[in-house]
C-alpha cells in the first residue's frame, strides 16, 4: 500500500519530473535542498543504481515556456552524480549506500570494506 505522499510523487512524475525515464526501475525521493528538489536512482546492474539530482520548479510566467510542449515546470537534471548500492536481506531492503558523492581529496583514501555500509560515503538505513 502506498502512502498519500508516495502516490502524489508518482502522479507528479509526468509533469514535474519529465526527465525521469519510467521504462527502467527508478527510485525517486523528494528532498527540499537549495540546489535540488529530488534524488533519482536509476537501475544500472544487479543492486547498483546511478544517482542523480533533479531541480523542478513551477514556471510562474507560462508565456515564457515552450508553448508547443505546454510546459508548466522547469526541470534541470544534474546528470550522474553518484552510484547507489542497495542491501537486501531476507527479501527486504535494509538500506543503500552512495559512492562518488564527495570524492576523497588528496591524501584521503576512499571508504573501503567488505560491506556496502563500510565502503559507502553516505549510508541510508531503512527505518523499521
Amino acid at each position: 500500500m502506498q502512502s498519500d505522499s508516495c502516490r502524489a510523487l508518482v502522479d507528479d512524475v509526468p509533469t514535474k519530473l519529465p526527465d525521469v525515464d519510467t521504462s527502467i526501475p527508478t527510485f525517486v525521493a523528494k528532498w527540499d535542498m537549495p540546489w535540488s528538489s529530488h534524488l533519482v536512482l536509476r537501475h544500472f546492474d544487479g543492486n547498483l543504481f546511478n544517482g542523480s539530482a533533479l531541480f523542478s520548479t513551477p514556471i510562474l510566467n507560462t508565456s515564457l515556456a515552450n508553448s508547443s510542449d505546454n510546459e508548466t515546470y522547469f526541470t534541470q537534471s544534474f546528470g550522474i552524480l553518484s552510484s547507489a548500492e542497495f542491501v537486501i536481506e531476507d527479501g527486504k531492503v535494509v538500506g543503500f549506500g552512495l559512492t562518488g558523492v564527495w570524492e576523497a581529496g588528496t591524501g584521503i583514501e576512499d571508504p573501503s570494506g567488505d560491506t556496502v555500509q563500510k565502503r559507502s560515503e553516505v549510508w541510508f538505513a531503512r527505518e523499521q
